[in-house]
């Protein structure tokens, strides 16, 4: 642990370069022999490279799970659970790809993106491991979309 006193302007602010190596960091304001409570921050940053690429990749599998969707949902022959299967589909992308706009859009700060999205209960971490999921579930969905389509269409 390293300690560093920075002094302030007349507005009581001060300023400081956030490091990607930093994990926690605390202030504690003094004066004199008066020193306050200790306040610990513990916000781990991502990089703005990596939320705009999970952002541009699920964006692209949103758009492409749509267009299949249309495809199979305006197909009158298409079974009906496989239409449920489409809106499901559809709605896990536009929920994945919700969240991460919400953090790009809101969250950006100067050392990149908040690990936490909404609570703790969002992550960046948890919407990447979404964004995997996605690329799997995506190639399934185009398979299933035209192997019933054509089934269908013979009929």
């Amino acid at each position: 642990m390293q300690t560093y006193n920075l002094s302030v302007d007349t507005d009581g602010q001060t300023t400081f370069k956030y490091l990607s190596e930093y994990s926690d960091v605390a202030f504690q304001a003094y004066s004199g022999d008066l020193r306050s409570g200790k306040v610990i921050f513990s916000t781990h940053y991502v990089s703005s490279d990596i939320v705009d690429g999970l952002v541009s990749v699920e964006g692209s599998m949103t758009f492409l799970s749509v267009c299949g969707g249309i495809l199979n949902l305006r197909s009158e022959k298409a079974r009906r659970i496989f239409k449920m299967v489409s809106v499901v589909v559809i709605c896990y992308f536009a929920v994945v790809i919700s969240f991460l706009m919400y953090s790009r859009l809101f969250q950006s700060t100067v050392w990149g993106y908040p690990e936490n999205v909404i609570d703790g209960i969002i992550t960046l971490r948890l919407l990447t491991y979404a964004v995997y999921f996605g690329v799997v579930l995506l190639p399934i969905f185009a398979v299933l979309v035209f192997v019933f389509r054509e089934r269908a269409d013979a009929r």
